[in-house]
């Protein structure tokens, strides 16, 4: 092995030791930023994406390529060791392309630079099987045919700081999905999907109780103490009562990632950390909204800290927070309609009946508008909506105005038909709305264009 070759290997070994030292496995299960290129033939669409190149690859080749140009001739030993040291770094930056930024382990004294964008990264490996699906994904955009992915921002909402064992608390139930609901409405957007999903986790539960003991055991042997106890019973409490990861997280068409920074989310807090939204341009997000995944392995491979990624794409709620998120809405550009109990139904002499659903994802042709306060009975339903199968809520306002609200996952129907009485729903196909998002992009480069050529 030539002198330049052998050099730029331990250069790059040592930055890459140096850089992920908190995740040296990195390479074994890299969670790559999805391509625009792959989103749509994920979700089964046919359409042509204007890509931007991944340098990466060639970043690595580059860098191989620089360390065996000595082989080729005899050259003076400076000249070596600069060209192996300028080979390791062009090596390293290529693979830090392809794993993704470095991880930062979050402990208790952390502080993170923000408004700054989200660094979380979507999965699509469960995602593919949506190709095989029938219904709107499987048509192309038509006339629309190409998509300017530089209309499109993506958000998640999550722990500023990246605690993932906070437990933000947002009063009064309810109040959280209205603030979202008349911030993005006030943005006039040309598309918005918001998702608010949850899903009851024992692997979160798991990496909580794993990530508490290493801890105790790094801190006890660096410092002589072990953590503080309120951080160490928040872990114990999220683990004993089953900790419910909440997905957050939306697609924009017509804004700017500023105007991500400034949802109103901060009040969401406890004493560990408070929510903070994060832009964020990876497709993989619009792609795993529409299979309802809520990215579970993900979120808990940041909370054992081996995966960290400076916030996870959720946060972590018990089960009687949950209805502070997992309400429907009361503002909004939506469909309205009185509140309308079953029994009050059978007293017209009406067919008394429990609404069954009749698809994945469900609209609701009009929602009811709930405006006094939830009392005890009604808040343990829907604390009840906490499951090990995801279930959600999601927004959808359109360019001209009109609203939509959808809900997804066995048994959700029930629980808050239950509290807010009778629901009267429509399937509808569960990539419609990652279509329609798409057409909005694709709409938006036309009028560009067209605006352009005037």
């Amino acid at each position: 092995m030539s002198d330049a070759i052998a050099l730029s290997l331990v250069l790059a070994l040592l930055l890459y030791i140096a850089f992920y030292r908190h995740d040296l496995l990195r390479f074994l299960h890299p969670v790559r930023a999805t391509s625009w290129g792959r989103a749509p033939e994920a979700l089964g669409i046919r359409a042509e994406v204007r890509d931007k190149y991944d340098p990466s690859p060639a970043l690595v080749i580059a860098g191989a390529a620089l360390a065996a140009l000595d082989g080729l001739a005899s050259m003076p030993t400076v000249t070596v060791m600069a060209l192996g040291i300028a080979a390791g770094v062009v090596l390293f930056s290529g693979i830090v392309g392809l794993l993704g930024p470095p991880a930062i382990r979050p402990h208790a004294a952390a502080s993170l630079r923000y408004p700054r964008p989200g660094r979380a990264r979507a999965n699509v490996e469960r995602t593919e099987l949506l190709s095989t699906g029938g219904g709107a994904g499987d048509s192309d955009l038509g006339e629309l045919g190409e998509i300017d992915p530089r209309g499109a921002v993506f958000f998640y909402i999550a722990p500023k700081d990246g605690r993932a064992y906070s437990r933000p608390r947002c009063e009064p139930p309810g109040h959280f999905i209205d603030q979202l609901v008349l911030h993005v409405t006030s943005l006039h957007p040309r598309y918005a999907w918001i998702q608010v999903l949850w899903t009851r986790s024992s692997e979160a539960a798991r990496a909580l109780r794993w990530a508490r003991a290493d801890w105790e055991a790094e801190l006890r042997t660096r410092t002589g103490k072990g953590l503080e106890s309120s951080v160490a019973g928040a872990h114990e409490e999220l683990a004993a009562r089953g900790p419910v990861i909440v997905s957050v997280r939306g697609a924009l068409a017509g804004l700017r990632e500023d105007n991500v920074h400034f949802m109103p989310v901060a009040a969401c807090a406890d004493e560990h950390d408070h929510l903070a939204a994060f832009p964020s341009r990876d497709p993989g997000f619009l792609v795993a909204m529409a299979a309802r995944d809520p990215m579970e392995r993900v979120v808990a491979r940041h909370i054992s800290g081996r995966r960290a990624l400076g916030e996870p794409p959720a946060f972590l709620v018990t089960p009687d927070i949950l209805p502070q998120y997992a309400a429907l809405p009361t503002v909004g550009p939506f469909e309205w309609a009185p509140r309308i109990e079953l029994p009050e139904i059978a007293a017209w002499g009406a067919e008394v009946r429990e609404p069954e659903p009749t698809g994945p994802v469900l609209r609701l042709r009009a929602v009811p508008r709930r405006m006094d306060r939830f009392d005890g009975t009604e808040l343990a339903r829907l604390a009840a909506l906490a499951a090990p199968a995801p279930r959600s809520i999601e927004l959808v306002v359109h360019g001209d105005g009109r609203g939509d609200v959808l809900v997804s996952g066995e048994g959700t129907l029930d629980v808050l038909g239950s509290v807010y009485g009778l629901l009267d729903v429509e399937p509808v196909d569960p990539r419609a709305q990652a279509v329609e998002f798409l057409r909005a992009l694709a709409a938006s480069r036309i009028e560009s264009g067209t605006s352009a050529e005037e």
